[in-house]
This record gives C-alpha cells, structure tokens and sequence, in this order.
C-alpha cells in the first residue's frame, strides 16, 4: 500500500493535521510507503504580499486551534498584521522537492518541520537560510542540498508535484490518497484526528484484493 499526502505549506489546516500525519508515518513507514506531494495553492496571479489573505487567515487561526488543538505563534501573527511578505507556494514547494531528492524519508518531517518554523515561529519562506537549517537539524547534507535550492531541476520537480495533484482531482488540503493493488481511495480531506485516520485507513486495509 501506498499513501500519498497532499498538502500546501501556507495551508493552515495542513499545519494542523502535520502533527497527526507525521506521528502516522512515523508508525508505519516500515510498511506502509508514503510520499508528500505539494499542491501548490498560492502561486501565479495568486502570489503576492500577505496582506492580500491577512485578515481571512485571521479570522480563520481560532478555528483552527480550537478544532485541532495546534497553537499558531504571535510571530506569525506579527508577521500576518505586518503583511508586507511575499505569500507564495512555490519557495516551500521546491524545497520540498529537494529534500525527496536527497533523503525522500525525511520528505514528510521536513514539511512538517517548515510549518512550524512558518506558523509558530514566523519565518520568512522567501529565506533559503531557514530551509537549510531544517535539513541540517534532519541530518541531510546541507551542502548538497543548498546546492540544488536555486537549480531548475528543483523548480521543475515542484511543479510536478503541482500537476500531480491536479491529476489526482485534489482541489483542498490536505488530502491523503491510499493506493492499493492499483486502486486509489480518498482516506481523508481537511483535517482528521489520529484516531479518525487510523479507522478510514483500516476500512482500506480490509478491502480484498
């Protein structure tokens, strides 16, 4: 079986559900293949300062909070009130890209890694510096990885990850597809409990082959 994780980093629900996905593919990734796909949500016309989506963002943290029990950090909401940063998918996503080039284990911590250090901690996602700090709190060869942050192959990779989503239909996140003997099945769409998730990954598992 495979799972394969639609997500965006400027998602906030995503940020919510890091944490459960994570502690899921830290408990099944000797069995289970899993593969992290950026959906690329803001990019194109979309891009632009963060002022543009500010006061829908927050409007939107103490839902957040509450539903999911992640805390959103005054950082991040200075930088939000701030709203002079660029707001864009495809720095994240690229990184992202990078980090399955090198150490595609690492794929998943690594996203989950960038939220935090976005959403709590409020770091710029235009800075490479941040993205190479996590890869190197991870054990990935950062020059290796530094290396390939600014190259076109990286850029093309994100945005396969963008048509892949596409392909799949996937138009919210996050998502988590199951493949199973060539079949594909909707686990989940927005955020899910840990509990919630195991239980519709079990109704996937009984299926027949």
């Amino acid at each position: 079986m495979k799972i394969y994780y639609f997500y965006d980093a400027l998602c906030g629900w995503c940020y919510a559900f890091s944490p459960v996905i994570k502690e899921v593919y830290e408990e099944n990734m000797e069995r289970i293949d899993f593969e992290i796909i950026s959906g690329g949500m803001i990019r194109g016309e979309r891009v632009g300062p963060m002022s543009n989506m500010a006061e829908y963002i927050l409007g939107a943290i103490p839902r957040v909070e509450e539903l999911s029990g992640i805390q959103f950090g005054k950082p991040h909401i200075e930088v939000l009130k701030e709203g002079t940063t660029l707001h864009s998918s495809i720095e994240p996503s690229i990184a992202l890209s990078v980090c399955k080039m090198f150490a595609p284990e690492k794929a998943i911590p690594f996203a989950s890694a960038m939220q935090k250090a976005h959403f709590f901690d409020g770091k710029d996602y235009n800075d490479n510096a941040m993205y190479i700090e996590i890869a190197a709190s991870l054990g990935i060869d950062t020059e290796r990885f530094s290396g390939l942050l600014l190259t076109e192959e990286a850029r093309y990779a994100a945005h396969q990850d963008f048509r892949l989503a596409e392909d799949f239909g996937i138009s919210g996140f996050p998502a988590c597809v199951a493949e199973k003997s060539g079949k594909y099945y909707l686990i989940s769409r927005g955020f899910m409990k840990k509990e919630d998730f195991y239980s519709a990954l079990a109704k996937v598992e009984s299926i027949a082959v």
